[in-house]
């Protein structure tokens, strides 16, 4: 932004462009590309609650236009599952373990108990967050659900955000499906609080997904909130679905957003 000269109080920066990156052989196999098309924004700001509602708004305008079946927005804080680690010793290096085994089945809360108890993992750890993912999973996780299971401060932090946004946002995005999750491990390193991704019926990809950031260390108040768009895994979806063969007459290819 300093470079091109931006205004000081810019505050949205929005980008389209082909992004590159370096997948395993065995992950391009299974339908991941080194090369793919995103749309994407940056939001800039103070306020954790404030700038997550605004990315995540901005996220939903730019979808629920497109004829995306069973669309939905999760959201999420990093603070819960770091919290439930605390709770039960959990290391850092364990931590990344637990990840990968939740991408890896993804997010499947009976899946994730047998695989972590079978490779030596703690059972009462298992246990706690294989509930907490079979609730999600049952759209029945909420902010009540962390105040009464969690004690920890930073999950009390974390409810109380989470309660904010999804408040905000149903009040903004009108019959809009928002739920909430205990854990996104697939963004887990990208951002440091708010984490956020949005799906669709019958595609196992996040077709979008952001969170928010701590940018400068010298102001911990001063956050940026995005998102990135699968332009690509999108294309992919409607022409599987038969909704983006034709699309020389449809009413959404016409709507501003």
């Amino acid at each position: 932004m300093s470079r091109n000269d931006f205004p000081p109080d810019y505050k949205k920066v929005f980008y389209s462009q082909e992004m590159m990156r370096n997948e395993s052989i065995a992950d391009v196999k299974d339908g991941k590309t080194f090369s793919f098309w995103q749309i994407g924004y940056e939001i800039f700001g103070t306020d954790d609650s404030v700038l997550s509602v605004e990315s995540i708004a901005t996220l939903w305008h730019c979808l629920h236009t497109f004829p995306l079946d069973g669309l939905r927005l999760r959201i999420s804080d990093k603070r819960i599952l770091q919290a439930l680690c605390k709770q039960y010793s959990i290391s850092d290096t364990e931590l990344h373990r637990i990840l990968s085994l939740l991408e890896s089945c993804n997010e499947d809360g009976n899946t994730f108990y047998n695989l972590y108890v079978q490779g030596g993992g703690s059972r009462e750890f298992a246990r706690m967050l294989a509930h907490l993912l079979c609730l999600a999973d049952k759209n029945m996780f909420n902010s009540s659900v962390i105040q009464d299971m969690l004690k920890d401060d930073l999950a009390l932090e974390a409810a109380k955000n989470l309660n904010t946004i999804y408040g905000e946002l149903k009040s903004r995005c009108k019959d809009s499906d928002i739920v909430m999750v205990p854990a996104m491990p697939k963004t887990w390193n990208a951002y440091t609080t708010v984490v956020y991704d949005a799906r669709v019926n019958d595609y196992d990809k996040a077709i979008a997904g952001g969170g928010n950031l701590f940018i400068d260390t010298t102001n911990p108040d001063y956050i940026h909130s995005g998102a990135g768009i699968g332009v690509t895994r999108i294309a992919e979806y409607l022409l599987a679905t038969g909704k983006g063969v034709d699309a020389s007459n449809a009413s959404w290819m016409n709507t501003e957003i």
